[in-house]
C-alpha cells in the first residue's frame, strides 16, 4: 500500500461524482426537455410564454429522470448515482427561476 492510494481513490470518487452529474444533465437535456416541449406542442402552447416557463409537473418530470437513473445505478456505482442526484437538484433550482 503506497502513500498515494488514498489520494487516488479520492480523486476517482470525485471523478465518478462529476461524471454522474454530467450524465444526469445529459439525460435531462436530451430526454426531459424534449418531452416537455413536445407536450407543449401537442397542447398547442407554442407561444414564447409557455416555452419559457416550467410548471410544477414539468419540473417534477425533469428531476425524476436523473433520479430514476440514479436509483438504477445506486448499488453498482454509488458515486455516479450521487452525481446524478446532484444534477437533479441543480435542475430543480434552475427550472424554478
Amino acid at each position: 500500500m503506497t502513500n498515494n492510494e488514498p489520494r487516488r481513490t479520492a480523486l476517482q470518487n470525485i471523478w465518478q461524482i462529476f461524471v454522474g452529474y454530467l450524465l444526469g444533465l445529459l439525460v435531462v437535456q436530451l430526454v426531459g426537455i424534449f418531452f416537455v416541449r413536445f407536450a407543449h406542442a401537442v397542447r398547442g402552447q407554442m407561444n414564447l410564454q409557455h416555452l419559457s416557463e416550467s410548471s410544477v409537473s414539468a419540473r417534477l418530470f425533469l428531476i425524476s429522470l436523473p433520479t430514476l437513473a440514479a436509483a438504477m445505478l445506486l448499488r453498482k456505482r454509488p458515486f455516479v448515482a450521487l452525481g446524478m442526484l446532484l444534477s437533479a437538484a441543480v435542475v430543480w433550482l434552475i427550472s424554478g427561476v
